[in-house]
């Protein structure tokens, strides 16, 4: 049964004030540009560790959100300021569209990364600071890794023969029947299992 408790009143306010638009506080129509603005909210705390807009109690962070500027944050890779910026222009129109903030953002991590993605296995440890043995002393079975856990070579650099080595990469995931797909009988149920 719903109640006024569980239903937005109407000309009612809803979201999470830390990061809605300006445009939304002020009643004015929601566009997609409002989503833009919480993503700029969020690109600013990941980069930050906390929020453009602070304050006591919701109110104050909501006016933050219509009257304020965020504090700049130093160190940001080139031009992941000036977008975080735009994502937060008080203005719907003054903010990127959606897909040119993704195109942006892929920009400038390519541009910031200096190594190539990749999988990285865990550091090795020297044994005797897992089993408190010697380094020297052989390590029982009861140390070393379980059975199921997955062995990783360690890691290749690129001009050697094993940094194209099949060993690194990880076995494909097992087949996954689709609720409706034909089995191997050409039937659309299920095999038993």
């Amino acid at each position: 049964m719903l109640d006024e408790t569980t239903v937005t009143a109407a000309g009612a306010i809803a979201g999470t004030p830390a990061f809605l638009a300006p445009e939304v506080l002020s009643g004015e129509p929601v566009t997609p540009a409002a989503d833009v603005y919480a993503a700029g909210v969020t690109l600013y705390e990941l980069v930050a560790g906390e929020l453009p807009f602070r304050g006591d109690h919701p109110g104050a962070v909501m006016r933050g959100h219509l009257s304020a500027e965020p504090e700049p944050v130093p160190g940001l890779p080139d031009g992941l300021w000036p977008l975080i910026e735009e994502c937060l222009a008080k203005h719907p129109a003054a903010r990127p569209a959606a897909l040119a903030l993704g195109h942006r953002l892929l920009d400038i991590a390519t541009a910031a990364r200096t190594a190539p993605f990749a999988l990285v296995p865990p550091p090795v440890v020297p044994e005797a600071a897992t089993t408190g043995a010697p380094a020297s002393a052989p390590v029982p079975a009861s140390a070393s890794a379980p059975a199921s856990a997955p062995a990783l070579a360690p890691p290749a650099t690129p001009d050697t023969p094993a940094a194209a080595s099949p060993a690194l990469m990880p076995s494909p995931p097992a087949p996954v029947k689709m609720l409706g797909q034909q089995n191997a009988a050409g039937s659309h149920r299920a095999a038993p299992a």
